[in-house]
């Protein structure tokens, strides 16, 4: 109770504080705006989650990539609705009660960690998929399969190096959703989230925020730590990738396919979401531990950027998916139709799913409709 009633009133002294660029305290119009565009990126991720999730139920076999995918896909929704629920208050100037603050900033930060952990173990499950294969023609099925050029049948598809066992994936669901609740859990017991007044207006709108020591032990290090990893993940995709190039010069009469550059393409993008959005967040969050104001421009953009998260990954995820961008390619007001219904379906592809799995009769998840990108054992 100490640490808050420390760093709100720190806040409050530095109201009559002002750099020429950086003020310990925003504007009502620099609020709305960025709560409006916020809101704007929240609306467009929760409809993108959606649709990847209600493609994954309804299409996929479950199976190795595309589930991690799903995984993301789940936390990227909770996030865009946590986005949801605190833009549209801030927009309608409603007053947050203490609990309202705290569960939302809890909230928001949970689903910020669990979608940094499952980037990071898609980042290294692409490596684990090209870590073993010893010939040209391994290579190319499982390029195939990452870049979504993969066919649903052949040999390529029921190798056993392409899936995840259920012990791993268990660990993965204790590491990547687990070790974030426990983070929460510290901030909550350990007193690590304080209410800032966001507006000279001491009645204007406040929200939550890490203390300074929460910032440095909790928030920067998942942070840091999946950056460097994706980094090295890229890197050596991309060694991966000139190898089997090198692969391709040494078989007379080849021609060069595209899945190996599809791969180094999607693996590019892949790093490119993480980099548009945490690095500015990281920043920002820097200057208010170090100078206790906040820099408009700066807090606009990352705000935007790090809400489009589930935009971000659609693009990436999907529509890097050969079958997919031939279904929809020329179709977009169908593919706008199936976004913006998506919510609408999710639930009813849910309890299909529930119900093909609860059949003991039907234990491979044959689709009960035809898949519009079921040329790609990367269904989502």
């Amino acid at each position: 109770q100490g640490t808050h009633h420390k760093d709100q009133s720190i806040w409050i002294e530095q109201k009559s504080m002002r750099w020429d660029s950086c003020n310990a305290f925003l504007t009502e119009d620099e609020v709305w705006a960025t709560t409006t565009s916020t809101l704007i990126a929240s609306v467009l991720s929760f409809f993108g989650s959606c649709f990847m999730l209600q493609s994954y139920f309804s299409f996929s076999q479950g199976k190795g990539l595309s589930k991690l995918v799903a995984h993301l896909a789940a936390s990227d929704l909770g996030w865009s609705i946590v986005g949801l629920l605190t833009e549209s208050e801030l927009f309608m100037k409603r007053e947050f009660s203490s609990f309202h603050c705290l569960a939302m900033r809890t909230l928001f930060a949970f689903f910020a960690r669990t979608s940094i952990f499952w980037t990071t173990c898609i980042a290294g499950y692409l490596c684990y998929c090209l870590s073993g294969f010893s010939s040209f023609e391994s290579f190319r099925g499982r390029s195939r399969i990452m870049s979504g050029m993969g066919r649903d049948s052949g040999k390529e598809i029921s190798s056993p190096s392409y899936h995840i066992n259920k012990k791993s994936w268990m660990l993965l669901c204790i590491i990547c959703w687990g070790i974030p609740i426990l983070f929460g859990a510290l901030e909550l017991s350990l007193d690590g989230i304080v209410v800032v007044p966001l507006t000279l207006n001491m009645d204007g709108p406040k929200l939550c925020f890490p203390t300074r020591s929460t910032y440095i032990w909790g928030w920067f290090p998942p942070i840091f730590a999946g950056g460097i990893l994706q980094v090295i993940a890229f890197f050596y995709i991309l060694k991966k990738v000139k190898e089997y190039k090198q692969m391709l010069m040494n078989q007379p009469g080849m021609v060069v396919p595209h899945h190996g550059m599809e791969l180094e393409k999607r693996a590019l993008l892949f790093l490119l979401v993480f980099f548009i959005s945490w690095p500015l967040n990281v920043t920002a969050a820097m200057i208010r531990i170090t100078r206790g104001c906040f820099y408009f421009p700066l807090l606009f953009i990352f705000s935007t950027l790090l809400h489009s998260q589930g935009m971000l990954n659609v693009i990436v995820y999907g529509f890097t998916n050969k079958g997919l961008r031939e279904k929809y390619f020329h179709k977009f007001g169908l593919l706008v139709v199936m976004v913006l219904l998506s919510p609408i379906f999710l639930p009813i592809s849910i309890g299909m799913w529930v119900y093909r799995r609860g059949d003991n009769s039907s234990r491979q998840r044959t689709p009960l409709l035809k898949s519009p990108i079921s040329s790609s054992n990367d269904a989502v």
